[in-house]
């Protein structure tokens, strides 16, 4: 998958909350408000890792990116909806 498909804002309605996916020269960059971007490593297929956790990208039944599921110490199965 082309990294451009996963850029974009997502909207989490049970954190009121968005986060960024933006493309770097190392790959994909998630931004939290008031922090840092956050690296993402490819791992398989719409999967992402980085030290503090995983992003698995949701995509519809014709192929296009709607969202995004956050697995992490903190926060399992945390859903966003991309805006």
């Amino acid at each position: 998958a082309k990294l451009a498909e996963y850029v974009g804002s997502f909207y989490s309605k049970d954190l009121d909350v968005s986060y960024g996916i933006s493309v770097d020269p190392n790959g994909l960059l998630l931004s939290l408000p008031k922090r840092s971007g956050f690296p993402l490593q490819a791992t398989v297929a719409d999967w992402f890792a980085s030290p503090s956790m995983n992003v698995n990208f949701t995509r519809n039944e014709t192929g296009a990116v709607i969202g995004l599921v956050v697995q992490s110490p903190r926060a399992a199965n945390l859903a966003f909806e991309k805006r």
